[in-house]
């Protein structure tokens, strides 16, 4: 089971141009939704040095990518693997548990 409240942070941060566009070329840029404008607005009022901004990021960015990290096969069949550190996916403790997929399969 997914931790479906975890991942519920992210929803709606992101505003992505819909609409057809030639195969195979770059995706649209999406760009910030109110939701993390607000977000931002809040952080910066606490008057926080530049450190305090690239961490709250970097960390956003971590637990984005962590709660979408799933076992994988790479291209020499190596696996599975964590998507996101290429560590052996149950040795990942972090991305793995925090994907929530170890929780598949329990009866609690």
């Amino acid at each position: 089971m997914r931790n479906e409240a975890a991942i519920a942070e992210f929803e709606g941060s992101m505003i992505v141009t819909q609409g057809s566009r030639p195969p195979m070329s770059k995706p649209p840029m999406p760009r910030a939704a109110k939701k993390v404008v607000d977000e931002v607005r809040m952080l910066l009022a606490g008057d926080p040095t530049a450190e305090d901004i690239a961490d709250w990021f970097v960390a956003k960015a971590e637990r984005y990518a962590m709660y979408h990290a799933r076992p994988v096969f790479d291209m020499d069949g190596r696996g599975p693997v964590c998507s996101l550190c290429s560590m052996v996916w149950p040795l990942c403790g972090c991305h793995h548990y925090a994907s929530g997929l170890d929780d598949e399969g329990d009866d609690e």
